[in-house]
């Protein structure tokens, strides 16, 4: 279980003994009393009841003190987890399959350094098979234990609290003698007398052997262990003589694929027509998964195939495949897809198909906006933004104008004079061609070689006094890491009211690793009043929070678009050039 380090380590927890443990030779020739049993320990010799009533129950311990310290244009999907179907049971998660742990033991305060040989343990090691119900618990002493200098060995099974304590209580105990008979062992319900399996020890030389076995040894849940070694001082006593500290009970799981999905949020569906739906498969698991199928439903939707094979697909790998839906009306629905392997894995995720009318041809340019992004390199910002802005029917500002509706000429450097056919839907801008309709503007010929063919997308302005509601963030970053590279945001708050909350903040880096210098900046936040003017500006206004003196600042804003063509600043605004999305 996942937990923050370092580890706190806190005190000892202790329990007065209250009576004696018989020792081995006593315990020979007591006779056995049974404590309570379920089925899984018919058959086998039970342990001395002494044994249990009279050895400390230490059910908590503190945690050990810890020495260490998606693909492009596609959103993840919400998915169920990777389950595999069983022709006699329900669907399954992956299994835990074993678990284990090395408690290293530390001399408790007050021994001192005489302990002998023959009580001297310096690790346990715990090991589970969880469908073969058997814990075993090795401990090597530093010389074989005898019957005068014999040692109880206590192991805890349990799971981790809030505050970092393994509490075994209602889990599992297991304890047994250093030297003795092989049931000088038990295994029972921590925290009681209630046998959960039963549990025999062995020694080898120095090296003692607990093995635990039965329905208390299948548990998977147990998340930590802790352990304790006491001398056998006298028939009626015991004494501490060294701890194990909480550790990880660590999993290791069943292999299985872990199947992610990644595609648009919404996806657009024109009426009439075959529109393709891409979905990403990634196999986040361990296990490859063979045989991948895409099965396909959903209420009003028609698909070109219901079944599409996405194939072999390894552990950290993906593979994308487009599935062709039509959608009958105008309501937007939901299209369920289940993928399924070899051994009966499967997952199942959704996404939305909504509706977007038919592309039309656009009378005029005049007065429009658009906008495109590439992608930056190097020690660029990733935000590439390119934009177009029709002034009249003879010129175009060629990029993102400061502030608002430019005024054009020949003067100005930004300013292309162009020709547009609205019948043929063509665009001229100098060597530029591109087509254009409701959609937006597709350069088919950019004005220089190196440029990238890019897709315009339409902008809606604002009118003077337009009030907006929205929650939107810009992230842009530069630079290639290492050696050095920043990445910044702003949280932009809008509120119908005409007030604002800007939040930005910032992480550099800088160094190779393991050399590396982190830098993060936050705020100041800068809270005030917006107003959208003519031609397209937002003015911000707020007071300096160091100087106390009132800013402003006037940029160009424009209101982008959803999948299905439809303008609202919740889907995102560009402020100047800088793209603030939901």
């Amino acid at each position: 279980m996942p937990r923050p380090t370092p580890r706190r380590r806190g005190l000892r927890t202790t329990t007065s003994l209250a009576a004696s443990l018989v020792l081995a030779a006593t315990m020979a020739v007591t006779p056995t009393a049974a404590v309570s049993t379920d089925s899984s320990t018919s058959g086998t010799d039970a342990p001395s009841s002494s044994l249990l009533d009279i050895a400390p129950d230490r059910s908590s311990s503190e945690a050990a003190t810890d020495a260490s310290t998606s693909p492009l244009g596609e959103t993840q999907l919400e998915a169920t987890a990777t389950v595999q179907e069983g022709t006699a049971t329900t669907a399954r998660k992956p299994r835990v399959m074993s678990r284990s742990a090395r408690l290293w033991l530390s001399t408790v305060d007050g021994v001192g350094w005489s302990i002998p040989a023959e009580q001297y343990v310096s690790v346990f090691d715990v090991k589970q098979d969880v469908p073969g119900k058997k814990i075993t618990i090795t401990a090597e002493y530093d010389a074989t234990p005898t019957s005068g200098l014999n040692s109880f060995i206590d192991i805890y099974l349990g799971k981790w609290t809030s505050d970092e304590r393994c509490v075994s209580e209602g889990h599992a105990r297991i304890a047994a003698l250093g030297h003795g008979a092989a049931n000088d062992a038990l295994f029972v319900k921590a925290g009681s007398t209630t046998a959960i399996g039963s549990a025999t020890r062995s020694l080898s030389g120095s090296v003692l052997t607990v093995t635990a076995t039965g329905n208390g040894a299948g548990v998977d849940s147990y998340e930590c262990a802790f352990g304790y070694l006491d001398a056998v001082a006298s028939d009626t006593q015991l004494e501490p003589l060294r701890r194990a500290w909480a550790e990880d009970f660590d999993a290791e799981m069943e292999k299985a694929p872990e199947f992610e999905f990644y595609s648009s949020a919404l996806n657009a569906a024109y009426p009439g027509k075959w529109n393709k739906v891409r979905i990403s498969v990634r196999n986040d698991g361990n296990l490859t998964a063979k045989n991948v199928k895409l099965r396909l439903s959903g209420s009003k939707l028609k698909f070109k195939k219901k079944t599409i094979k996405v194939g072999t697909i390894k552990p950290g790998k993906s593979k994308a495949v487009n599935a062709r839906v039509k959608l009958s009306g105008k309501k937007t629905r939901t299209l369920k897809a289940k993928a399924t392997a070899s051994g009966k894995w499967t997952a199942t995720t959704k996404t939305k198909v909504g509706y977007r009318p038919k592309p039309k041809k656009v009378k005029s340019l005049k007065g429009r906006s658009y906008w495109a992004s590439t992608t930056g390199s190097g020690s660029d910002a990733i935000w590439q933004v390119h934009g177009l802005t029709f002034v009249n029917n003879k010129w175009v500002y060629v990029g993102v104008p400061k502030s608002g509706t430019p005024k054009c000429s020949k003067k100005v450097k930004e300013c292309k004079r162009y020709s547009y056919s609205a019948s043929k839907g063509t665009l001229k801008i100098g060597k530029l061609r591109a087509k254009v309709d409701s959609e937006g503007i597709k350069v088919t010929k950019p004005a220089k070689k190196s440029d990238p063919k890019v897709m315009y997308t339409p902008l809606k302005g604002l009118k003077k006094g337009s009030k907006i509601s929205a929650k939107l963030e810009y992230i842009d970053g530069s630079g290639p890491c290492p050696p050095s590279c920043r990445s910044w945001w702003d949280k932009l708050t809008l509120k119908k009211n005409g007030t604002f909350t800007r939040n930005p903040g910032s992480i550099s880096t800088f160094g190779f690793i393991p050399y590396q210098t982190f830098v993060s900046t936050s705020g100041p936040v800068k809270k005030g009043t917006y107003k959208i003017l003519s031609k397209n500006r937002i003015r911000f206004t707020w007071k300096d929070p160091e100087t106390g003196k009132t800013k402003k600042e006037t940029r160009t804003i424009g209101i982008d678009q959803n999948e299905l063509g439809k303008h609202n600043p919740k889907y995102g605004l560009l402020i100047g050039d800088d793209p603030y999305l939901p």
